[in-house]
């Protein structure tokens, strides 16, 4: 077995021991109590939050019920705030450790089509990651590793990441304030679940336009380095 595949081989154990060990052990409850001690505690409560959210973006955790909270403990000016520098700094550092380990031993695997998507997404980068962040169909936890394997600018990334998670955040910031309490806070979902299923229809809007231009603009790129090709040889 070659060095890349032994690499590639070991991502994908470390990573499964980490699903696994997300489910095996009560992650949930154990967010769920620091989420009530950030409450008892305000004076630290925004550096446990950071660190709540930091956790789930690694593990693949859904980040809703987190952003949820903070509208509940620090209202919705502060905890807008709060989450969408959180909720950016969980997903840098998502995209950043991906890239570190899966992007080289992924990247030599790609054929000429994922290639030339990729190439798109590095000429292209901030736009396509703002339509996918607006797309609440893909979580965007996973999206975090996803594009961590692609040639997209860090810089472009955060920023479109940024931009891209805000309106979510500001609308489950804002439902968090109306929470009874915070042991409460996921009713207040099901409570407004006709908004939320609006936003969802929306979101697949914006995914089936944005495979159409995906795959338009690949295909034209495909064509071009086949054309090159032809004409290399």
């Amino acid at each position: 077995m070659k060095k890349k595949d032994v690499k590639l081989l070991a991502i994908i154990i470390l990573f499964s021991a980490i699903l696994i060990l997300a489910n095996y052990f009560p992650t949930k409850e154990w967010i769920d109590q620091l989420l009530l001690w950030s409450n008892d505690n305000p004076k630290f409560a925004w550096v446990t939050f950071s660190l709540i959210y930091l956790i789930s973006s690694l593990f693949l955790l859904p980040g809703a019920i987190i952003t949820l909270a903070g509208g509940f403990i620090f209202g919705l000016k502060q905890g807008v705030i709060l989450a969408s520098i959180a909720s950016t700094i969980g997903a840098t550092a998502s995209f950043v450790l991906g890239r570190y380990l899966m992007k080289e031993s992924i990247q030599n695997k790609l054929n000429l089509k994922f290639k030339s998507i990729d190439r798109l997404i590095y000429e292209q980068g901030f736009l396509i990651i703002l339509l996918l962040r607006l797309t609440p169909i893909i979580p965007y936890n996973i999206l975090n590793y996803v594009l961590s394997i692609s040639n997209v600018n860090i810089k472009k990334f955060i920023l479109a990441s940024w931009l891209g998670m805000l309106p979510m955040t500001i609308l489950y910031t804002y439902l968090g304030t109306l929470a009874v309490s915070l042991k409460k806070v996921n009713n207040v979902l099901l409570d407004h679940h006709h908004s939320l299923s609006a936003i969802f229809l929306i979101g697949l809007v914006i995914t089936i336009l944005l495979v159409l231009y995906l795959t338009t603009i690949a295909k034209r790129i495909i064509k071009k380095r086949l054309i090159k090709c032809s004409e290399i040889y």
